[in-house]
């Protein structure tokens, strides 16, 4: 994936984004259908207006919120991921991550414990070499060793 800016050589004042994916960078077309969607744009548009996010009819509200949501509940499901990955598979302390995430180490706990519960539940589990699929007892196994400190 590449992101550049610059000035808009059409338009003064105005800056031009470019984002350049490959197939590799967005395997399961999250990226390209939220930019087909208008989500991406939704997005930016939010987060580029906090006083009003660019609504200004009930319409404009329902379709944002909608748009919104999306993203950020696949930002969340992305953060949990990370934040399990960075405990079971990098082995970093909760402090550590607490602080890279910006938030209370407990926080950061209850929400990789959350995660790795919920992974559990899928037969998932992260160890040092990475994301692996299994059986749902030997994950839920696993899953309540690294509670318990033994793994």
């Amino acid at each position: 994936m590449e992101v550049t800016w610059g000035k808009d050589p059409d338009i003064p004042g105005r800056t031009r984004i470019i984002i350049g994916l490959d197939e590799a960078d967005d395997p399961s077309g999250v990226l390209y259908e939220a930019l087909i969607r208008g989500r991406l744009e939704t997005l930016l548009t939010v987060l580029g207006r906090p006083a009003n996010g660019g609504v200004s009819t009930e319409q404009e509200l329902k379709d944002t919120l909608w748009d919104f949501a999306f993203m950020a509940y696949t930002s969340g499901a992305r953060l949990d991921d990370l934040l399990l990955r960075a405990r079971d598979q990098y082995g970093l302390g909760w402090g550590t991550i607490a602080t890279l995430a910006d938030r209370p180490r407990s926080t950061i706990k209850d929400r990789i414990t959350s995660t790795r519960r919920a992974y559990a539940a899928e037969g998932q589990w992260y160890d040092a070499t990475g994301l692996h699929f299994g059986e749902q007892d030997k994950a839920e196994r696993i899953t309540t060793q690294r509670e318990r400190g033994q793994a």
